[in-house]
C-alpha cells in the first residue's frame, strides 16, 4: 500500500481581500472533494490562524508557515514592547512581524 497523497495549500484567508479570498475558499472546498481524500495540510501565519481553524473541522490540519524558533519568539515578544515617557504618548512601538 502507497502512502496517502499529502497536499499543502497558503491560502489567503482575510475576508477583506474580496476575490482572492473567495478563490481560496473555493480552492479549499475543491480540495475537500477528492476522492480517495488526500492528507490536507492548511499553512497559516498567526494572523489568519483563527480563521485557518474553522477548516480544521471540514479535514484540514493546520500547521505553521513560519517556524517557531526562539528568534521568532523573541521577535514575537519584543513586537508587543511599548517605550513610554512620563506621562506622555507611546514614542516608539515596534511593528508586529507577521
Amino acid at each position: 500500500m502507497t502512502d496517502p497523497l499529502r497536499i499543502g495549500v497558503v491560502p489567503f484567508l482575510d475576508g477583506s481581500g474580496g476575490g482572492i479570498y473567495q478563490y481560496s475558499a473555493t480552492m479549499l472546498d475543491g480540495l475537500l472533494a477528492i476522492e480517495p481524500r488526500p492528507q490536507l495540510v492548511l499553512f497559516a501565519d498567526r494572523r489568519s490562524r483563527e480563521r485557518a481553524e474553522e477548516w480544521r473541522a471540514r479535514g484540514y490540519e493546520i500547521a505553521s508557515l513560519w517556524p517557531t524558533t526562539l528568534s521568532w519568539k523573541l521577535r514575537d515578544a519584543a513586537s508587543r514592547v511599548t517605550v513610554r515617557r512620563r506621562g506622555r504618548k507611546p514614542v516608539m512601538a515596534l511593528p508586529a512581524l507577521g
